[in-house]
């Protein structure tokens, strides 16, 4: 697990969900391994009936935070010069451990947890006042969408997540 220094850099921006996110880069105190942290806002639409997060939002907010980390990289799916690939995700987890509510402010963390020949797996945590609410993880492939079989990482991806994960 690592946790994002307190002298990190922010980056506030309008994403394409019309939420005000929060961006911020910095070092893992326990192994100087490049963090990434993404901010959101738990929103109504997030809630089930007793005004908790529903486990599905905790997936898109992954996501979301994913698309983020990866942009960081220069990494972007649909600007993969291999128009014949797609990233479906074959293993998805989360396990809540804390509430999270109506309005609260959460940290989305991402770790590179492991990098293969076709596929990597992407780590979450979600934190609330310094508090992990949640963790995750999802092990995306990169398929061919003729064969709709697995294929080996572009190797510009495939290294720049093996330099974030180092």
């Amino acid at each position: 697990m690592f946790r994002v220094n307190e002298v990190s850099m922010n980056v506030r921006h309008q994403t394409g969900l019309g939420l005000m996110t929060t961006l911020r880069r910095g070092l893992c105190h326990d192994s100087g391994m490049a963090a990434f942290t993404w901010t959101t806002r738990i929103r109504f639409v997030d809630t089930d009936a007793s005004q908790r997060i529903h486990y599905t939002a905790l997936f898109r907010f992954f996501e979301a935070a994913e698309q983020e980390f990866l942009r960081e990289l220069g990494l972007v799916y649909s600007g993969l010069a291999d128009s014949e690939a797609g990233w479906p995700r074959v293993r998805a987890e989360c396990d809540i451990s804390g509430a999270l509510v109506y309005d609260d402010e959460i940290d989305i963390e991402i770790s590179v947890n492991r990098v293969g020949t076709s596929s990597f797996e992407l780590g979450f945590r979600a934190i609330k006042e310094s508090q992990e609410c949640a963790k995750g993880k999802v092990v995306i492939v990169c398929m061919n969408t003729g064969t709709q079989r697995a294929q080996a990482l572009p190797e510009a991806f495939a290294t720049a997540l093996r330099n974030h994960a180092q």
